[in-house]
């Protein structure tokens, strides 16, 4: 069985990738065929359609036909992925959100849009129409926030390699007395598990009452050895990143009485190779210190990256 600063050692010797797939956050939301359309493109096309009409219907002082396209607009701009069409961006520059938009009434609506729609046509709908509306423009602004299509990438992530490596996910506290299984689980969905373990294993966990009684992301049961993990997805530094890190870093100080008891710090993402390899005076250099230290003093604890997670759970196989 390696130690932590052989894995971690392992870990910096196979970095992080720039791409990782399992957090690819993939969503099409345009067909491969301009007439092809589907809801949202002919959502986009048929607002587009009821602002030129609004523009001809305004320069003849057509109030009620301006009005009646208005009314005719909300519901198109209800539909999902409409938050990123040409018209509804604009409105920041407005000082509203598509959120805000979203919570107002059917009266706030028609007076906004009626006020949105001629600062629209005053200052983009002409420029729009010059260089050519296309619904590549959903498809652009859909990518730009995929960073907000948040969902279970990491667990999601530690569940295949688990089971790639031939351990099981036990959602059954009491199966836990079987020391000599290759388990794993997630306390957050089952935190009967994790108290089961904390029970068998007499650990105190006192990293839990650190952080306000933040829950692990994992543990893992492995021929009589317990493992706590907690994952973070870092790929910059930063203030709230900067947070992560620490609570990564004060887990694996964590020393119990019971030596089969270890503590696991998973970090991806390139933030693990900015880290491992800083040279210069700063926040990132003091965490590699702060591995480093911990890991020299409880060689049983474990910080490590993709490869060293991977490699973790090889030694765990063959204890």
């Amino acid at each position: 069985m390696r130690t932590g600063i052989e894995l971690l050692e392992l870990s910096k010797d196979n970095p992080e990738p720039y791409v990782d797939e399992a957090y690819e956050k993939e969503h099409v939301v345009i067909t491969d065929g301009v007439q092809d359309l589907n809801q949202l493109m002919a959502a986009s096309r048929g607002l587009q359609d009821l602002i030129t009409a609004y523009k001809v219907c305004d320069e003849q002082n057509n109030t009620a036909a301006c009005e009646q396209h208005i009314q005719q607009m909300i519901p198109l701009l209800g539909i999902s992925g409409m938050n990123h069409s040409e018209f509804a961006c604009y409105w920041p520059v407005l000082d509203v959100s598509y959120s805000m938009f979203s919570g107002f009434s059917i009266e706030l609506k028609t007076k906004f849009l009626k006020e949105a729609v001629e600062k629209y046509l005053e200052n983009r709908h002409r420029l729009y129409q010059l260089h050519g509306y296309t619904f590549t423009t959903l498809q652009v602004q859909s990518d730009s926030f995929a960073h907000k299509r948040n969902g279970p990438s990491g667990s999601r992530k530690i569940a295949e390699i688990m089971e790639l490596h031939g351990f099981t996910y036990l959602t059954d506290a009491e199966l836990l007395i079987n020391n000599e299984q290759f388990v794993y689980s997630f306390p957050d969905s089952h935190p009967a598990v994790l108290s089961k373990a904390l029970e068998i294993w007499g650990a105190d966990f006192v990293w839990r009452n650190q952080h306000e009684g933040k829950i692990p992301d994992f543990i893992i049961a492995a021929n009589g050895h317990l493992y706590i993990g907690e994952h973070k997805h870092i790929k910059e530094s930063g203030g709230g990143q900067d947070k992560q890190m620490l609570e990564l870093i004060s887990l694996i100080e964590q020393d119990e009485t019971d030596k089969k008891v270890h503590y696991v710090s998973f970090l991806d993402g390139v933030m693990f190779n900015k880290v491992v390899n800083a040279t210069m005076a700063g926040k990132t250099l003091e965490h590699q210190n702060g591995i480093g230290e911990r890991l020299t003093n409880i060689p049983r604890n474990y910080f490590v990256n993709t490869a060293g997670f991977s490699a973790l759970l090889n030694d765990l196989m063959n204890i």
